[in-house]
């Protein structure tokens, strides 16, 4: 082969010391997230003491955003080749906040949260994730049930190949699930329209709110803004519609993926912030 894309990241260790091959790893607008069951009461992998669905409440969907430590998947995980999330969009896209505070990772506020929301001994659910989709989705889902773990939220992980696992996320069998959203736009709109945005089918807003997200603050500040061709109010309304969502915790975000190609002597690849591979792209080194 000429061009490989995405390569196991174990394995540029061995692509950097050979002098037959080379590699670029290029950030790219894909966010992967985890998005819990807020509209069900109870959820069907939930169990908690009192019966309730226990991620309805914001508070606990705010403790698990402080459990995970971000920066040390990036770091162990994902071998440096990833950008740990705090918002929804790369900083400095188009309705992105301009300066997001960061989601410090705070297991003892998060434990402090837990109580609050009345469950001071935590409770158990189960996060399912592909085994197969994205750069080590699996070993990311087994860091972040551990993080979960630790503050009481006894998390179980069911991984799956994305061939079984997507059919079951679009009928609502998961209570927590991981996902992943490229943003070829370029701008915040595309996420919020499918993910965020109350679910109305007809107008073709919500269909990936498997969630069941509904917030009516959040729809009344993003459909105005995303319908506007108004370059200035767009903006605006998004980065406005961008911190209603960091408020309410309707996705967790964890990373955005850097994209690896690797290549051999001779050559060398482009990489797009898109994730696609064109040949086009492949250039011969001078």
């Amino acid at each position: 082969y000429d061009v490989i894309e995405n390569p196991a990241a174990r394995d540029l260790t061995r692509v950097k010391e050979s002098d037959k091959f080379g590699f670029v790893a290029t950030p790219s607008t894909r966010l992967v997230f985890l998005q819990p069951d807020i509209g069900r009461n109870p959820s069907p992998f939930v169990k908690s003491p009192d019966g309730k669905n226990p991620l309805q409440d914001l508070r606990v969907r705010q403790a698990m955003n402080m459990a995970i430590d971000r920066k040390a998947i990036v770091q162990r995980i994902m071998d440096g080749l990833a950008t740990p999330a705090f918002q929804y969009m790369p900083d400095g896209m188009f309705g992105a906040l301009p300066k997001a505070s960061e989601i410090k990772y705070d297991p003892v506020a998060a434990k402090k949260l837990l109580a609050d929301a009345g469950y001071p001994n935590g409770f158990e659910l189960t996060l399912s994730s592909t085994n197969d989709r994205y750069v080590n989705d699996s070993q990311v889902a087994q860091a972040v049930a551990q993080y979960f773990t630790r503050i009481g939220i006894k998390t179980n992980v069911d991984a799956m190949t994305a061939s079984i696992y997507f059919p079951k996320r679009a009928k609502r069998e998961f209570s927590l699930s991981m996902g992943g959203w490229p943003s070829e736009s370029g701008e915040a709109s595309a996420l919020f329209q499918l993910w965020v945005a109350t679910l109305d089918s007809p107008k073709g807003l919500g269909t990936s709110n498997y969630g069941a997200f509904s917030n009516p603050e959040f729809d009344k500040v993003y459909l105005p803004a995303a319908n506007t061709v108004d370059a200035a109010k767009r903006k605006k309304g998004l980065e406005e519609s961008t911190q209603i969502a960091l408020d309410n915790v309707p996705l967790i975000p964890l990373h955005f993926e850097s994209s690896i190609w690797a290549f051999r002597k001779g050559l060398t690849y482009e990489g797009r912030r898109d994730q696609y591979t064109l040949a086009t792209s492949v250039k011969i080194k001078k």
